[in-house]
């Protein structure tokens, strides 16, 4: 720890700034610190596994709820690269077994890259009657040279509760490519959310796919996506309808902002049973004028406007 004293303190003052490093004061909350393929923190509770296993770019990471465990605090796992250029590859395996119930924050952390890769290869395992609830948070710097590409399969069994949540809340995106791939069972349930907002030449490519197998099965896939200077934006949602009675909807909202800004949106539902029920809705606008002229009346700069605007549709 005392080797990588500088590293930890960087990653921990980036948390500082969002409101987000109590965790680490308190040993009752499970959690994890990684920077680059060096665990620097890590702390378990009872009714957790948390197994981590440095490898030359990154860290494999096994985490298990045990059965029946509710935990009651949110369990952390902060990532991150305080170096300037390099590659970090977290390949991570979540069991959450039956009737277990837990919270999970992933803080995502790159405070100065200029050549930097962050690659998340998930399998996330949600048992019977179990509840995950898993968000992802990203904070960058401003440089925008950092390409993140999340891949995440997830199975939700019986009865099984999954909602993500995906956001990048500081600093420019840079290039991202996120791929979701879930599957539920009877009577199980996925909500997905992500929200970006893409500067300059941000690059933004999300592709959510859900497969309602099971009887009742249930899935919401939003996006909530803003791109502005000359970013640009694909957002693709899948909801597959094979179970009986199973209900699926994508909700895709994208605003554009300046004439070298670009977005599309491709939604694509497929039904295999005659009870299955999808529907989809895909939105590509612009900010209202009358809505900014409103706030720049009250004192604000065109640009502090657009970010009071934006910042209320990322939270739709």
């Amino acid at each position: 720890m005392q080797v990588y004293e500088k590293e930890y303190e960087m990653l921990v003052e980036s948390l500082e700034r969002t409101g987000s490093a109590d965790f680490l004061k308190s040993d009752k909350i499970a959690s994890i610190v990684i920077n680059g393929n060096q665990v620097l923190g890590l702390n378990k509770i009872e009714g957790i596994e948390i197994i981590p296993q440095p490898k030359n770019d990154g860290v494999n990471i096994f985490l298990r709820v045990l059965k029946g465990y509710k935990i009651p605090m949110p369990v952390h796992v902060c990532l991150g690269l305080t170096a300037r250029k390099g590659r970090q590859v977290i390949s991570s395996t979540f069991e959450i077994e039956d009737g277990a119930a837990v919270k999970i924050i992933a803080h995502c952390i790159f405070p100065n890259p200029e050549g930097v890769e962050h690659i998340m290869d998930g399998d996330i395992f949600v048992g019977r009657n179990a509840y995950l609830e898993y968000e992802e948070t990203h904070i960058h710097g401003r440089s925008g040279g950092i390409f993140v590409k999340p891949t995440t399969r997830v199975e939700v069994d019986d009865k099984g509760k999954f909602l993500t949540t995906f956001r990048v809340v500081e600093g420019r995106v840079g290039k991202l490519d996120i791929l979701l791939e879930a599957t539920l069972k009877n009577f199980a349930t996925i909500d997905v959310l992500t929200q970006v907002y893409g500067k300059e030449d941000d690059d933004i490519r999300i592709k959510d796919r859900i497969v309602l197998e099971g009887e009742e099965s249930r899935g919401m896939v939003k996006s909530r996506v803003v791109v502005k200077d000359s970013a640009k934006s694909q957002v693709v949602g899948e909801a597959i309808g094979k179970g009986r009675n199973s209900r699926g909807h994508i909700d895709c909202m994208e605003i554009v902002r300046g004439k070298d800004a670009h977005a599309s949106s491709i939604p694509l539902i497929e039904v295999y049973d005659d009870t299955s029920k999808l529907t989809h809705e895909a939105a590509i606008g612009s900010i209202d004028r009358s809505r900014l002229e409103t706030l720049m009346a009250r004192g604000l700069t065109e640009d502090e406007a657009v970010d009071f605007v934006v910042k209320g549709i990322l939270t739709m």
